[in-house]
């Protein structure tokens, strides 16, 4: 059988799906879309969130490679999750389709840059439903943006599109961890390996689709404007950016999609990270780059983090460049929330950070390839 090239075509307008009629196409919806009048929106909660994912990361990261991540401190990450109530809401995300099992069970599902593996809600997927389904007689625990998730691992096959991919590792919580109830049923990691914190013999979703040799390009291109947003899988295209792609290798040791980038003209690395929110970074810096922006508000958190605010109808001039290609932040990239006149900032400061991430906010602008042959990842600036 000649080898399969699947592409993802969506279009989404204010949460209405309309879809080509292309029979490899896979739905694709925005899901949980964040209420910039939500209280949970409010930097404190985005914030401990973050910590919560990230040390949980931190911890996979250091049981699978035996070294502490130079991106972030997982100590001081642990801690401030540990000790903060966070709230499930307002987290938003683009869902696909996917089925698991030999009898197809179908979920919505995130796609996720900043974790490795594939995890379920709670009454969700059955493995009792399934006869490819295998009991992998171990548990888990990890972290979804704030959410516990505590399991069984279980391994299936997995299909997206005409894309079968065996053998997956699939966690299936006791207790819910994500909100959104049948909008968001679990997410699907895109990382790297050493993230996951399941330690078993099967693979991560990627891993088994790179086995599979199904696709001829084994990427996964973001392209997640307001309007129209798209996720292909398996090709790349440049129709859908001004000016083509730039292209800069990764290490797949680091765990994450890890960059060296300029924020408005500030040399700093950042993980690439569908699955947060915003862009957030190490305190000093962000206080460094919030301090030069025009019209821009700075105060600071009772724990000291940096933030900022600016009238909503006069944003500061934001742009990221990555391997030479530039993007410019625009207002509602740039607003986590807002009270109608003054809009928050989707850039936030936080101590416990060495480098930045570059969150949904950043997706908001540029199409985004995430390359697992080379690897490398692509930016390029979204038309």
């Amino acid at each position: 059988m000649s080898k399969v090239l699947t592409s993802v075509l969506a279009i989404l307008a204010l949460g209405t799906l309309s879809l080509a009629l292309d029979e490899n196409a896979v739905r694709l919806q925005r899901s949980l879309r964040r209420n910039v009048h939500d209280s949970s929106s409010d930097p404190a909660s985005v914030r401990n969130r973050v910590a919560a994912k990230y040390a949980s990361n931190a911890l996979s990261y250091f049981r699978n490679t035996g070294k502490h991540h130079p991106i972030y401190h997982g100590t001081m990450l642990s801690k401030r999750a540990g000790s903060s109530e966070i709230p499930l809401e307002s987290e938003s995300g683009w869902t696909a389709e996917v089925g698991i099992g030999k009898s197809v069970q179908t979920f919505n599902i995130v796609f996720d840059s900043g974790s490795a593996d594939m995890t379920m809600n709670t009454g969700t997927y059955d493995p009792a439903k399934s006869t490819t389904s295998k009991n992998l007689q171990k548990t888990f625990s990890s972290n979804y943006m704030g959410g516990k998730a505590d399991g069984n691992i279980f391994s299936d096959q997995v299909l997206l599109g005409h894309v079968k991919a065996n053998d997956v590792s699939i966690g299936q919580a006791t207790e819910q961890f994500m909100p959104g109830g049948d909008h968001v049923q679990g997410v699907i990691g895109l990382s790297f390996p050493s993230l996951s914190a399941f330690g078993t013999s099967s693979h991560t979703f990627p891993e088994a689709l790179q086995r599979e040799q199904d696709m001829d390009q084994n990427v996964f291109q973001f392209n997640l404007r307001d309007s129209d947003p798209s996720l292909i899988i398996g090709k790349t295209d440049e129709s859908e950016v001004d000016g083509g792609f730039g292209w800069i290798d990764v290490s797949s040791q680091d765990g994450y999609w890890v960059v060296d980038a300029e924020l408005n003209g500030k040399a700093v690395k950042g993980i690439v990270d569908s699955g947060t929110t915003v862009i957030i970074g190490n305190n000093d810096e962000v206080k460094e780059v919030l301090d030069k922006l025009d019209h821009v508000r700075v105060t600071k958190s009772e724990r000291g983090e940096y933030q900022g605010t600016f009238q909503c109808d006069n944003p500061p001039r934001v742009s990221i460049n990555i391997a030479g290609k530039e993007v410019s932040m625009s207002k509602e990239a740039l607003t986590l929330a807002t009270d109608g006149t003054n809009c928050q900032m989707s850039m936030l400061g936080m101590k416990g950070l060495n480098g930045w991430i570059l969150g949904e906010s950043f997706f908001q602008v540029a199409s985004v390839v995430l390359d697992f042959d080379t690897p490398r990842i692509g930016i390029g600036k979204l038309k």
